[in-house]
């Protein structure tokens, strides 16, 4: 298992793994051109873990600095792991590799929001030491 920072050229994997993730297909030209914009920011990170060959998983990390932390804090966007390798540890690593950049970067928080019907992620994320504090709201517009 390799978890390195993806570039321009992993797109495809990456919009098959958001796919898998959202259980949707996002329109892919629009996917396309996000995902490149948001290679150059430099508050956000992608990371892609190889496993045999393969994408294995996908992780983000956006990092924005909020007033009610009174300093940087990172969020994990998206992370997903291929079905058939979910419980090799893969997506734990991912989740260490994202936390030790957040703290490289100064982040004086760490954290996720997962969707309500996603309760094996939520059982996941409290394992790698997160802990339920907060709900979400969501509007569509």
């Amino acid at each position: 298992m390799k978890i390195r920072k993806a570039g321009p050229e992993d797109v495809e994997s990456v919009y098959e793994l958001i796919c898998s993730l959202e259980e949707s297909y996002p329109p892919h030209d629009a996917f396309r051109q996000t995902y490149l914009n948001n290679l150059k920011s430099p508050g956000i990170l992608y990371l892609l873990c190889e496993h045999q060959g393969r994408a294995a998983a996908f992780g983000s990390l956006h990092i924005q600095l909020l007033l009610h932390h009174c300093g940087a804090a990172a969020e994990i966007q998206e992370l997903v792991v291929q079905p058939d390798l979910r419980g090799n540890g893969i997506g734990a690593a991912l989740v260490s590799a994202l936390k030790e950049e957040a703290l490289r970067r100064g982040c004086v928080l760490l954290e996720v929001c997962c969707n309500r019907k996603r309760e094996h992620a939520h059982r996941f994320y409290e394992s790698c030491g997160m802990r339920r504090s907060h709900f979400k709201f969501t509007m569509n517009l």
